[in-house]
């Protein structure tokens, strides 16, 4: 058993690589440089707090699980269905499958996954069960095929830093824009465009947790597409068992094995 104590806590086609440097976590930057906003609403925290929250809250978090979807539009529409597990300090399962017609989606649609149960690393893709050599690594290859499921919240949970890139380093900006919902869930909303693409994060206003993530991009040298990924049926802090963080479907093995 992960053995915690769960109280009194504080929280392919591909995707374009470019969308690695311009993803949530840069959105998330460093709490040190406050981002450019518009003025705040009133009532309503300054944007630099609501982020160090958000930071602050999936430190705390011991156990995380959701639901959700990516929804991508390229030449069509294709539909990734994702589950997420979560545990400190290096257990994690995310499943995923895909539907519908785009030059986005590839042409299987077994489950896929990635996962930790604390003997390794692995990724079950279109390749068959492949052992990666971190964590780290697992994620990310993960993201290629899960329209980035695998490192919206994975990177925020773990604090993942990929390519290379220092946060703390970055030169960006933030625009606030108008309270939204995401189903129910009332959240703060920001936006950030670079690179040919505009990112906009929903962020809960009571729980301070990523509920949804927008990418629109159109750059010169691909097609023009939306990603948008939804995060529901969100649990926190609760008791896992190692078993938990095994695939729940068949493995397989790919041709050339």
């Amino acid at each position: 058993m992960i053995n915690q104590k769960l109280t009194n806590f504080s929280s392919t086609g591909l995707l374009p690589k470019t969308a690695i440097g311009i993803c949530v976590a840069v959105l998330l930057a460093s709490s040190a440089t406050p981002p450019v906003c518009a003025d705040e609403p009133d009532g309503n925290l300054p944007t630099i707090q609501v982020f160090k929250k958000v930071k602050d809250n999936y430190a705390s978090i011991i156990t995380y699980s959701d639901e959700g979807t990516v929804v991508i539009t390229m030449n069509g529409e294709s539909v990734i269905h994702f589950s997420t597990r979560l545990a400190r300090t290096n257990f994690y399962l995310i499943e995923w499958t895909r539907a519908g017609e785009s030059t986005y989606s590839a042409a299987s649609t077994r489950s896929q996954a990635v996962w930790s149960s604390g003997a390794g690393n692995f990724l079950q893709a279109e390749a068959g069960v492949q052992f990666e050599g971190t964590r780290d690594i697992a994620l990310a290859h993960g993201a290629i095929y899960s329209g980035r499921a695998t490192a919206t919240v994975p990177q925020m949970f773990f604090d993942l830093q990929w390519e290379g890139e220092r946060i703390d380093d970055l030169v960006f900006s933030v625009t606030r824009l108008a309270d939204e919902k995401v189903r129910d869930i009332n959240c703060y909303v920001f936006t950030r465009g670079t690179m040919g693409a505009t990112n906009t994060l929903w962020i809960g206003k009571q729980d301070f947790l990523i509920h949804q993530v927008r990418m629109v991009a159109n750059m010169e040298s691909m097609p023009a597409f939306t990603a948008t990924e939804t995060h529901i049926n969100i649990v926190l802090n609760q008791r896992f068992s190692r078993s938990d963080f095994v695939p729940s479907f068949t493995l397989f093995q790919s041709a050339e094995d």
